[in-house]
């Protein structure tokens, strides 16, 4: 195209010399301008045609995207809803099995601390001469096969 382009403006600067020389232009030499802007005519119009198939492709391949667009919106906001709910049930799910591992440690620490104070009396019976003290025979409910714990006299 730059050569068409640069052929044309040759010819045309060949025609205005002509003319400031006072020579007469000839039709061969308008033809010849003629011919060449006739050539850069078809290629823009070539050119021009490219560019809009190019356009009608790229505005079909958008339109389709637009077109998804929104489903691809609204699936992912259904995920992020989905995984927030998932992740509130499973941190409940957590609180409440943590309280629970902490009652029953709770209630671990109170049956050892009682256990604690009667062997602690029972003790101090015997250190004061009480021979016949025992510890209540009692069996705990996680240990069903404990033996009475008893102090021998």
């Amino acid at each position: 195209m730059k050569a068409l382009i640069d052929g044309k403006f040759d010819i045309c600067a060949k025609l205005i010399q002509l003319r400031r020389e006072g020579q007469t232009i000839t039709e061969k030499e308008l033809l010849q301008g003629k011919t060449e802007m006739d050539e850069l005519r078809q290629m823009i119009a070539k050119m021009v045609q490219r560019e809009e198939r190019l356009m009608l492709q790229r505005s079909s391949k958008t339109e389709e995207f637009v077109r998804y667009t929104p489903l691809m919106v609204v699936l992912a906001a259904l995920l992020g809803v989905g995984l927030s709910v998932w992740f509130y049930f499973r941190l409940l799910r957590d609180i409440d099995q943590r309280e629970q591992l902490s009652e029953q440690l709770r209630e671990i620490n109170e049956q050892t601390q009682q256990s604690i104070e009667e062997i602690s009396k029972v003790a101090k019976k015997i250190a004061e001469g009480d021979y016949a003290a025992r510890i209540p025979t009692t069996k705990p409910d996680n240990d069903p096969g404990a033996e009475d714990a008893q102090v021998p006299s």
